[in-house]
């Protein structure tokens, strides 16, 4: 284990893999950030993870006296800076920008990159992995400032357990605080091909490649496919290993045998009312739901009350 940023996340990758399964959310560390920051720079990721409705967010934020802005899963910064664009068109005024995510790497680009854009913002980096900490940041970090918290460019598509992690975000908001998820939706006139169109660059498998050379896997001792899940509603990376090949970790060995299966999550697409629910489930009050002209993304606002 090679290139992860610790040995809590070198330990949720060995485990994993003792599945046959690594949690996409680990090609957003080491050198497999590096790879992400390409992938954001294609017109096929702007398509599938971008929305559009600047009017809307002015209502939403008029009167709030909200100046402060939570972002989950920030990673490279380039949603952040999207959306800060965004707010500064609606003549919204921020002072305040915490960055948070779980990879370290990223959180450390996302700030270089907003720091050298908007120097009239105070941005403040916070690690914190949404899917296994709960944590008070806005309790710690706000004051008594009320909030916006942000979760932009389809990020809950990496997600696995969409449901506590959006409980996570409401018990970590204070009453008055807002929410704007940002989220691909299925268009369900679409195919399979055409959905899977919009993840099939060899960036992605760049991604996932350094996270499996990271274990010590060699991805030439094997073959990749990318293909859409019908049942899971996701977009899976498989890695087919042609040989047998074993890997240790901390004396504790892992043998893979020609034929096996290494997959990963890359991305998923859920019914807009499936969302819907979950946001229900986990108290938000839904203000407003507004899809892209392609009904590909869709941009919910939310409040606690």
């Amino acid at each position: 284990m090679v290139g992860f940023e610790n040995e809590k996340q070198e330990q949720e990758v060995w485990n994993s893999l003792k599945q046959k399964y690594i949690p996409f959310k680990f090609s957003y560390v080491g050198k497999a950030a590096l790879a992400f920051d390409e992938v954001m720079c294609t017109d096929s990721y702007n398509k599938a993870t971008k929305s559009s409705n600047d009017e809307y967010l002015k209502i939403f934020l008029d009167n709030s006296n909200i100046n402060s802005i939570a972002d989950i899963g920030s990673g490279n910064g380039d949603n952040s800076a999207r959306f800060i664009e965004r707010l500064l068109q609606a003549e919204l005024s921020i002072s305040n920008y915490f960055c948070c995510d779980f990879s370290d790497s990223l959180s450390e680009l996302c700030i270089n990159k907003l720091e050298n854009k908007y120097q009239f913002i105070n941005f403040k980096q916070i690690l914190w992995d949404i899917e296994t900490e709960k944590n008070d940041f806005l309790l710690n970090h706000i004051n008594n400032e009320k909030a916006l918290i942000v979760f932009l460019g389809n990020t809950i598509g990496n997600v696995i357990d969409v449901d506590t992690v959006l409980k996570n975000i409401y018990t970590s908001a204070r009453i008055g605080d807002k929410f704007i998820l940002e989220v691909s939706i299925r268009n369900t006139s679409l195919n399979s091909a055409e959905v899977l169109e919009d993840y099939n660059n060899p960036f992605v498998f760049k991604m996932f490649a350094e996270v499996l050379h990271m274990t010590g896997i060699n991805t030439d001792k094997g073959n990749y496919k990318l293909y859409y899940d019908d049942v899971r509603e996701a977009i899976i990376g498989d890695f087919e290993f042609s040989e047998d090949i074993t890997l240790l970790y901390k004396s504790e060995e892992l043998t893979f045998h020609k034929g096996d299966i290494i997959n990963s999550c890359i991305s998923r697409r859920l019914d807009k009312s499936v969302i819907e629910n979950y946001l229900k489930s986990a108290d938000w009050l839904i203000d407003n739901i507004i899809e892209n002209e392609n009904g590909t993304v869709a941009l919910f606002f939310c409040n606690k009350c």
